[in-house]
């Protein structure tokens, strides 16, 4: 990409959602997560299967990060710091729903 070019397709969407044409199978707390696609094989552990489940299109990471600090021990930062990190991953893995003109990534938009 040329340095002029914006980046904001490269971005995870704001409120990720998951693509529908993957196939997953849970076993033990984790999940495998095939790409039809690309023809690759991703394993999420439970953390990631966690966020993973919440990526329907209607939560941002604020919402994610709120519902992580109920359910595990960790505070809302590192909740965030979690979210961010995994949705990134997963953005990148190209599991999520591409969507256009998505805003720049922060604390409230990132996921």
């Amino acid at each position: 990409m040329d340095a002029n070019q914006t980046s904001t397709q490269l971005l995870p969407p704001t409120h990720p959602l998951r693509r529908t044409d993957l196939t997953s199978h849970e076993l033990d707390g984790e999940v495998l997560i095939f790409d039809p696609i690309s023809m690759d094989t991703h394993r999420l552990n439970s953390v990631a299967l966690f966020i993973w489940r919440l990526c329907d299109g209607t939560n941002d990471a604020q919402r994610v990060a709120r519902r992580m600090t109920e359910v595990y021990d960790v505070t809302m930062e590192t909740a965030v710091e979690h979210v961010e990190r995994i949705c990134d991953q997963l953005h990148s893995m190209g599991l999520f729903v591409a969507t256009g003109g998505d805003a720049p990534r922060s604390l409230e938009s990132c996921s």
